[in-house]
């Protein structure tokens, strides 16, 4: 997501709720998923939520139920 979009949710007063995974679970959910790949994977998700704090973008987290106990 850019920051202009991440901007045009504050302004219009959108809390973003995402479901971010672990490296782990990348490569648990996405079969195939190299290591390498799930690391830049991972690292674009906490990229895209460092920049919506910083832009004071309104965020709501929760959890989705993926993996079974």
């Amino acid at each position: 997501m850019s920051d202009e979009a991440l901007l045009m949710a504050k302004e219009a007063g959108v809390y973003l709720v995402r479901t971010e995974f672990t490296e782990l679970a990348i490569r648990m959910t996405f079969h195939g998923t190299s290591a390498a790949e799930a690391k830049a994977l991972h690292e674009q998700f906490i990229d895209w939520m460092r920049r919506a704090w910083m832009l004071d973008v309104p965020m709501a987290f929760g959890s989705d139920v993926v993996f079974l106990l």
